[in-house]
């Protein structure tokens, strides 16, 4: 960023400053970080790619090319080239920072939280759904018993599923991307 200040006796400076973001546990951001960054992702769920580029620039990815990316890295039959050996640091370290750039393109202050289970595995044992990250206005709890497998309440309730990408890419188990 470029910053220029003027002194009260008139003179001028400008200068360069750099800007680091710092990845906070999910629980410690404020209210109004949390909601920022949930209402961020919700634009990366339900804006295409193409309008998406439009709209926000070519670092933008729809949750649709971040799955398909994934999904072609980890999905092949023959190789999980993501999460055997030292694929699963390198892979998912850029894959987070491409995903966070594309929220930053979206709303330039969002960082993508980093959530720690272990506190819900201290706090409330073997039963996780206590825990306020599955609340309907965060997360959403899980709704095993749906036949379509789909969060039934809450800001994620009914999310829509691509069934099939533009470009040839693996399929989950279920023909869904």
């Amino acid at each position: 960023h470029t910053v220029k200040i003027g002194g009260s006796d008139g003179s001028k400076s400008t200068f360069s400053v750099m800007s680091k973001f710092v990845r906070r546990e999910v629980r410690n951001l404020t209210h109004v970080a949390r909601e920022k960054f949930l209402d961020t992702l919700q634009t990366v769920y339900t804006t295409s790619q193409a309008d998406g580029e439009k709209m926000y620039g070519p670092k933008y990815r729809s949750i649709e090319r971040l799955v398909s990316e994934h999904l072609r890295g980890a999905a092949d039959k023959e190789c999980d080239h993501w999460h055997d050996d030292a694929g699963v640091l390198t892979h998912h370290v850029a894959y987070t920072l491409e995903m966070e750039q594309a929220l930053q393109s979206v709303s330039p202050e969002v960082t993508i939280p980093y959530w720690d289970y272990t506190i819900d595995a201290y706090e409330y044992s073997t039963d996780w759904t206590e825990s306020k990250i599955f609340n309907d206005d965060w997360f959403g709890m899980a709704s095993p018993d749906n036949p379509d497998h789909v969060l039934e309440t809450g800001r994620w309730a009914y999310t829509e599923v691509t069934k099939g990408a533009l470009e040839t890419s693996p399929r989950n188990p279920y023909g869904l991307l």
